[in-house]
């Protein structure tokens, strides 16, 4: 068992060393926002998101919210932005109840038009 568990290790180390370099030279982006929101009475909402571009046209984003009535969420996503048409793209995600929140496991799909 202990056998396994070095070749695992060592595994990840190696690959972790061949990727680094693509990975720290990559598109990374990252973005805060606060939100006053009314329902019923003022609420801040903050959420952060990280951005890795993997090209012009694939974006991977890590998205963390907290909300303070609904508790705190987190959201995987990839969009897709079509080639040479900046009107439309669309997103795949996966959004998820972190910390103090009921929100359950969804994924969903969104096609957005922009102008």
């Amino acid at each position: 068992m202990e056998r396994r568990v070095r070749m695992l290790i060592s595994a990840l180390l190696a690959l972790t060393l061949i990727l680094m370099p693509g990975v720290a030279l990559a598109q990374w982006n990252g973005s805060q926002t606060i939100t006053l929101e009314y329902d019923r009475q003022w609420a801040t909402i903050y959420t952060g998101a990280l951005n890795y571009s993997v090209n012009e046209y694939l974006h991977w984003t890590i998205v963390v919210d907290k909300h303070p009535t609904y508790g705190t969420d987190i959201d995987f996503s990839g969009t897709l932005y079509i080639p040479d048409l900046d009107l439309i793209y669309t997103t795949v995600g996966i959004r998820r109840g972190l910390f103090d929140s009921d929100t359950p496991t969804v994924a969903y799909l969104s096609v957005t038009f922009s102008f």
